[in-house]
């Protein structure tokens, strides 16, 4: 046969994929310094642009201070 053989094969994605990520969880913190995690992944192995996503980032969680009423005093006027 003449020329070139014809390719018996051609790639299924013709155009990059974009990473799929997830929602960000919940802080691991009630307060201060904690991680939240997300899904990451690529739909076709390999295929995805650019650097893989994190997928932990750090989290602060505000915490607000919670007091009660004042009690009674324990010193009587001038002593």
């Amino acid at each position: 046969c003449g020329g070139l053989r014809p390719a018996d094969s051609e790639p299924c994605f013709t155009e990059s994929c974009n990473w799929t990520l997830g929602e960000w969880s919940a802080c691991t913190a009630d307060c201060g310094l904690g991680l939240q995690s997300r899904t990451v992944s690529c739909p076709a192995a390999g295929a995805c642009t650019g650097a893989e996503p994190s997928g932990q980032r750090f989290c602060d969680a505000t915490c607000d201070w919670s007091v009660g009423a004042w009690g009674p005093c324990g010193d009587r006027c001038g002593e």
